[in-house]
């Protein structure tokens, strides 16, 4: 279970979000190929926790649905900053 207030180096993380920034760092605009993916997600996972506590499903919602899992797992976590890419992440 992860823990609250954990080091800043502690992410968790849960298999939809996982599975989109894999999705998300082929992006263009990060312009990685497989290798450093790779790389980062190495670096990332020892230093992240499975979440399996029940994820809210009453919080607010996303205007784009692949990113709900995210603001579900940082509502759940406790995060005090969420960093998102998006433009517009208030609409």
């Amino acid at each position: 279970m992860p823990q609250h207030g954990a080091s800043l180096a502690s992410t968790d993380i849960e298999n939809g979000t996982t599975a989109e920034l894999l999705r998300v760092l082929t992006y263009p605009k990060f312009r990685l190929s497989s290798e450093p993916i790779g790389a980062l997600i190495a670096d990332l996972l020892p230093w992240s926790e499975t979440w399996l506590e029940a994820l809210p499903d009453d919080q607010p919602r996303c205007r784009d649905p692949q990113d709900q899992n995210f603001l579900d797992l940082a509502i759940g976590a406790r995060v005090q900053a969420l960093v998102s890419g998006d433009e517009d992440p208030g609409a």
